[in-house]
């Protein structure tokens, strides 16, 4: 943060501010200046830890799970996530988990490249879906995240998509 790059972001970005706490420093979107609540946080605390939790990218549609909006915003980030911690002083691999909670009954929607229609899954029967891996800091986001992708089709069961094959 000292050199001016923001390379701790919430998931969701929107009206930016800062907060201190006694175990931390994080970072939250607002979608206008005057919220008093957010959706969406990164917080590092002070052992190095990197959380972000986002609420917004399930209050889109309540009956589905946008795979784009949460495939687009955890590969944007964990590279960011990846350069703050080594910024810090940790050094890679970094130890990822990822999850999704309330998504029982939903429907994950996905759209193929190159396709306008998108094609819905049957509802998931979990409430959460956890997966966890690492990072190392250089390769590709999406092969980094990939056992949270797969484990996301495979609770919504839905077969991994040839597109996304990694």
């Amino acid at each position: 943060m000292s050199d001016g790059k923001l390379w701790l972001e919430p998931l969701n970005w929107g009206d930016i501010g800062f907060i201190r706490a006694e175990d931390g420093f994080g970072v939250y979107s607002r979608t206008h200046e005057t919220d008093a609540e957010t959706n969406s946080v990164a917080f590092v605390f002070e052992d190095g830890q990197v959380w972000a939790v986002d609420t917004g990218l399930l209050t889109a549609d309540p009956n589905t799970i946008s795979f784009a909006d949460i495939y687009n915003a955890m590969c944007s980030r964990l590279p960011r996530y990846g350069r703050f911690a080594q910024s810090l002083g940790n050094q890679p691999p970094f130890r990822w988990i990822a999850g999704l909670e309330g998504v029982k009954g939903r429907r994950l929607e996905v759209q193929p490249q190159g396709e306008g229609i998108s094609h819905l899954g049957e509802s998931c029967l979990r409430d959460q879906v956890f997966s966890e891996g690492s990072y190392d800091g250089v390769q590709e986001p999406r092969l980094a995240l990939a056992p949270f992708f797969r484990e996301l089709f495979r609770r919504c069961s839905m077969q991994f998509p040839e597109f996304l094959q990694m």
